[in-house]
């Protein structure tokens, strides 16, 4: 049992518990060079991670153990504050915790080295934080969300993978935001992969990948938003496609075969186009209507 400061940064090891635990997030970005072994859990732990107006923050791999940040508390970022999560960082996410933005996310993934949220439990991430060899595994359900709300406005997500979430609703929850988010993947959510909520705010979702999630793997999209959406794909969900909850056109609006989810769009809302909106599809536009459904002009 010794805590010693070397040269390169902390070392602690053989201690019985967490190397270093009650780290505010605040306070991680004075982290660097940790040295553990031989501890219960080989991690850093975040045990406060309310970012308030005003604050500015940047996570980075070198701040935690073999690249991770044990999350033991939920993320809130309120309005006016950024939290900047830079290429390779792994959130490891405790039981039922969750990440609600109100203010900036940057999560700034790179093709070699992504931004991963996960399961603590996930071994192939950055190693055995939790501490207990193979006698546990990840699975979809264990935490709860990324959630932008309405005042996450500019936000980005780059390069960045969320998995195992979905705990009561989906992994990633666009509340009204207008959020930029490209080349990222969404997999194995207990529920729904991404939740639009009928988003009237313009965004941009460029090849955006969801596998293996319970429920829809994009949901709650407008049909007059549809053009935000470009590229998407994946497979192994309980629905392999784009669901559109609102139909309403009340302007120009054009979807192409980029526009859909393997090929095809699932409707599940009367269309109506009103006085002064046009809808225009190209060739190669699937639309797979809902029972009873219809179009009106």
């Amino acid at each position: 049992n010794r805590t010693e400061v070397t040269g390169d940064g902390l070392a602690v090891t053989d201690c019985g518990g967490v190397a270093r635990t009650g780290v505010a997030i605040q306070n991680a970005e004075s982290i660097d060079g940790l040295q553990f072994s031989g501890n219960g859990f080989d991690r850093v732990e975040i045990t406060s991670a309310v970012l308030a107006g005003g604050e500015s923050i940047t996570l980075s791999p070198t701040q935690g153990f073999q690249g991770v940040l044990f999350v033991a508390s939920n993320v809130s970022v309120q309005p006016g504050a950024l939290l900047r999560i830079d290429s390779g960082t792994i959130l490891k996410m405790g039981f039922d915790r969750s990440v609600t933005v109100r203010g900036v996310l940057e999560s700034l993934g790179s093709p070699t080295d992504p931004v991963v949220f996960t399961d603590e439990r996930n071994d192939a991430r950055g190693g055995d934080s939790n501490g207990d060899g193979n006698a546990s595994a990840p699975s979809p359900g264990w935490w709860r969300e990324v959630a932008m709300q309405p005042t996450s406005d500019g936000s980005r997500i780059e390069f960045t993978e969320i998995e195992y979430g979905g705990r009561f609703g989906p992994s990633l929850r666009i509340s009204n935001a207008a959020v930029t988010m490209e080349r990222s993947v969404v997999r194995a959510s207990a529920m729904d992969g991404i939740d639009f909520g009928s988003t009237t705010k313009p965004g941009s979702y460029d090849r955006v990948r969801v596998d293996g999630c319970g429920g829809a793997a994009m949901t709650g999209v407008r049909l007059d938003r549809l053009q935000d959406i470009t590229l998407a794909r994946g497979a192994g969900n309980g629905l392999n496609t784009i669901e559109i909850l609102t139909g309403v056109v009340t302007g120009a609006v054009t979807i192409e075969p980029q526009n859909q989810f393997n090929g095809s769009l699932l409707v599940r809302a009367n269309v109506a186009i009103l006085p002064g909106g046009s809808l225009n599809l190209q060739p190669g536009v699937v639309l797979k209507m809902g029972s009873g459904l219809q179009f009106v002009n």
